[in-house]
């Protein structure tokens, strides 16, 4: 099957950093928020990529807008986490590689994204394959103690926007 050829030659060339990146420290927590700010960073990038000149921040709605800085740093990580680890769990049984894994359950959550619009589909590709190699290292730990971890790395990515929401509410 060739698109199994071109994922295998894919890996290859990414066992190096997945050699760091699978691989976890002694502390779990210091190890979520170190891969966290990585997805941040690799996200920001592949968004000013996208928007060289075309920055557009919409207003909140201020009478809702507690409430959507909670949706963006908590429930959304929560729930957008909980559905990663289901096809992390359910790829997993495929028997392929963890950088396959990973990757294919990223693709998974991204095109879900990409439904609202291709470009942020494309910008969170990179935040969701960390959150899933933070579940699947963390996992020997405990699912709950992994899940929670992503989680918390999927609030450090989120956060930036919240804040972006906040700000122009208060500036407008």
């Amino acid at each position: 099957m060739p698109v199994i050829r071109v994922l295998n030659r894919f890996q290859t060339k990414i066992e190096i950093f997945n050699g760091w990146l699978f691989r976890a420290n002694n502390d779990p927590f210091f190890f979520s928020i170190q891969r966290g700010a990585i997805a941040l960073l690799g996200s920001a990038i592949v968004a000013t990529l996208f928007s060289i000149g075309d920055i557009e921040i919409r207003k909140a709605n201020s009478e809702y807008l507690f409430a959507q800085i909670l949706t963006l740093t908590l429930f959304a990580p929560l729930f957008e986490n909980l559905v990663l680890v289901f096809f992390l769990e359910l790829v997993n049984k495929c028997r392929l590689s963890i950088t396959m894994v990973t990757l294919f359950s990223a693709l998974l959550m991204s095109s879900f994204h990409a439904i609202f619009s291709f470009v942020w589909g494309v910008v969170i590709l990179w935040p969701f394959y960390i959150f899933g190699a933070i579940y699947l290292t963390l996992r020997d730990l405990g699912k709950k103690k992994a899940y929670f971890l992503s989680v918390l790395a999927h609030s450090i990515q989120n956060l930036p926007p919240a804040i972006m929401l906040y700000v122009a509410e208060r500036t407008s």
